[in-house]
């Protein structure tokens, strides 16, 4: 079979599962597909070996629905799983590694679907199992990618490992494999926090060697997929977008300059509430129409008020002459948070411009948490 097989460990345990009645039935079953699928993979290969799962799966159906029909209960579905999770870095080739990552998917589906207790132990066991590969063959791209695609690799986990490896050392397939995962999340098979720790470093990395500006866009595009597709599943605006068409111009300093002049206002005249002529520059600039102009304009606010926040903070010396950090200024969040609650409370925003402030600030949030 095409690919030489990857040293794999002894685990997951796969013995027959207790109590099962048809077992000697499951295991002549088992081998039985398994030489089935060899065969089909094999013969699929061999007129072409660089075909693709997608032009070959029609003639695979019939294999995957052989493997089906052996799935039963909890326990014999997990000792299938085991079987397959075995075989899985064994064979490297593109059709294999989907014709496995098919029948875990058949797997999962037959527990109770992704989000059951079952599930969860397929993909753990999986996880492990690729966790103690000793051997590169873990970092081989077709089968990774079949996996991720299915959603069958704890992702964190996989992050985790990655990360202290990457830390340990750096080899070309590691970098790749972590280039493999912000693939992953741009094209929406995987968030940025899944495997934020091993992204951060590849950039990090790619950062000092100086020459891999297409890893750093790379990085980047699906830090803003990421974001994107987080402000979409909860209903805010979606801030990537807001970025990446850029501002009129002009409209940046316009809105610093306005929020300067509120600031002044506030401090000169602290008991004043609604600052009328000041809201009505607003109005005449359009600025509160509730479009995306106010959503650009409350971008802008946040940011110059954090930004100015953290630039504020400087670092101290404790007593034993290590650095601490010092108090931070809230000079510039407090006038925005009074802005906020003058065009809310006193000029009729009302609940539809405090939820654009807030989901706006939450979009903001993870960005920066991202």
């Amino acid at each position: 079979m095409e690919g030489a097989p990857g040293a794999v460990p002894d685990r997951p345990e796969s013995r027959l599962p207790e109590g099962t009645l048809h077992g000697a039935a499951l295991i002549e079953g088992l081998m039985t597909w398994t030489a089935a699928a060899d065969s089909a993979v094999n013969a699929a290969l061999q007129r072409d070996a660089n075909t693709s799962w997608e032009a070959c799966a029609s003639e695979l159906a019939p294999v995957l629905g052989q493997f089906k029909e052996m799935l039963g209960g909890e326990d014999v579905t997990l000792f299938c799983a085991k079987r397959i999770i075995r075989r899985t870095w064994e064979y490297l080739s593109k059709v294999h590694a989907s014709l496995h990552a098919e029948a875990l998917a058949l797997c999962v589906a037959a527990m109770g679907g992704p989000d059951s207790l079952g599930a969860r132990r397929i993909c753990s066991e999986l996880t492990s199992f690729w966790v103690q590969i000793n051997s590169e063959a873990k970092l081989n791209r077709d089968v990774a990618e079949a996996l991720i695609r299915k959603g069958l690799l704890l992702l964190p986990e996989v992050d985790a490992y990655l990360a202290k490896l990457l830390l340990q050392t750096r080899t070309q397939a590691l970098g790749d494999f972590a280039v493999l995962l912000a693939r992953a999340v741009k094209d929406g098979l995987a968030g940025y926090a899944d495997v934020s720790m091993s992204l951060e470093l590849l950039g990090k990395l790619s950062a000092a060697a100086g020459s891999n500006e297409a890893i750093l866009q790379l990085l980047n595009a699906a830090r803003q997929s990421s974001r994107a597709r987080a402000a979409l599943r909860a209903g805010l605006p979606d801030l990537a977008g807001l970025k990446d068409k850029q501002d009129p111009p002009g409209f940046h300093q316009q809105v610093a300059q306005l929020f300067e002049d509120f600031a002044r206002r506030a401090m000169a005249n602290p008991e004043e509430k609604l600052h009328a002529p000041f809201v009505a520059q607003l109005r005449t600039a359009g600025l509160l129409n509730l479009d995306d102009v106010t959503d650009r304009m409350l971008r802008i606010l946040v940011e110059l008020a954090v930004n100015h926040c953290l630039q504020s903070e400087a670092p101290t010396t404790r007593p034993d002459g290590t650095q601490a950090p010092g108090p931070l200024s809230f000079l510039a969040v407090d006038p925005l948070v009074k802005l906020m609650v003058c065009l809310v409370a006193g000029h009729g925003g009302g609940e539809a411009f405090l939820n654009r402030m807030l989901a706006m600030t939450v979009c903001l949030l993870r960005r920066d948490a991202e």
